[in-house]
């Protein structure tokens, strides 16, 4: 992000985990999960993001399943 949006990754990721806190809160706080690594990244932003879009490409059936359970029940 540009701008006044810009975020470091650590706060990107303790945003996400608020919004699973208020919108999933069995589990919460899911901000333990969070572990740093200090300030040296361990890969390029490229290569992190690859290894994500192949993490989601590989466990479609997990993401699948995530969106099912999400879904409002009748």
């Amino acid at each position: 992000m540009r701008g006044s949006g810009e975020r470091k990754n650590h706060q990107v990721m303790e945003s996400v985990y608020t919004l699973i806190d208020q919108l999933r809160p069995q589990g919460a706080p899911h901000a333990r999960l969070i572990t740093m690594l200090g300030d040296r990244p361990c890969h390029t932003f490229e290569k992190g993001l690859e290894s994500t879009v192949r993490w989601f490409l590989n466990n479609l059936g997990w993401c699948q399943a995530v969106q099912r359970s999400s879904q409002p029940r009748a």
